[in-house]
């Protein structure tokens, strides 16, 4: 059997499951069945004269009418899209210089960072550096010692943002209002000095 990725060898639109509209149904339908993309991706029987050309004129209006549909959505998403960059693109051009809130910055941290980590117990920031980035942070303390803490927890910053924020303490207060108003495994954080 030919399958749909051997683009040397297909047949579109005249045998079912050797077309470039075809895809594998992934363990969804028996493996005689695909998928066909023209027709949303409902199941099709592999090795059988192609779908489309034993449809009637109704069942092809059907799908045009579909496909048009889905396209002025699209094009009104696109639209939608374009009206909110032009609004935030307004927006960045007064924006302050500020570290990225912690919701937004999931590819922030690299390994080797040399970061600050709030220890809420002890009310005190501890210097250290990135040994590990999944989800979580691994941190090397200078202290010694080992701490772990959530990408998304403000209890996180960079060195530099640390620094940043210790000398524009406003900012500090204007980040902490957005950074802190979320709740991190269930429960709200208090806000982490910086003096």
């Amino acid at each position: 059997m030919i399958l749909c990725n051997d683009v040397n060898n297909m047949t579109d639109f005249e045998i079912c499951g050797h077309c470039t509209q075809y895809s594998i149904g992934y363990d969804v339908y028996p493996s005689e069945y695909g998928e066909c993309a023209i027709i949303d991706n409902k199941p099709i029987k592999n090795d059988e004269r192609c779908i489309l050309k034993r449809m009637g004129k109704h069942d092809i209006d059907f799908w045009i009418h579909r496909h048009l549909f889905s396209r002025q959505r699209a094009v009104a998403y696109l639209r939608r899209e374009d009206e909110t960059l032009a609004i935030l693109s307004d927006f960045m051009e007064d924006a302050a210089d500020a570290p990225p809130l912690p919701r937004n910055r999931n590819e922030h941290f690299a390994i080797g960072d040399v970061v600050m980590i709030y220890d809420a117990q002890r009310n005190e920031w501890f210097r250290g550096t990135l040994v590990d980035c999944e989800g979580y942070v691994a941190c090397d303390l200078d202290s010694g010692r080992d701490m772990w803490c959530g990408i998304l927890v403000p209890h996180l910053l960079l060195l530099r943002e640390y620094e940043f924020f210790k000398e524009h303490p406003d900012a500090y207060a204007t980040w902490c209002t957005l950074a802190y108003n979320e709740t991190y495994n269930g429960k709200r954080l208090d806000v982490a000095p910086i003096v």
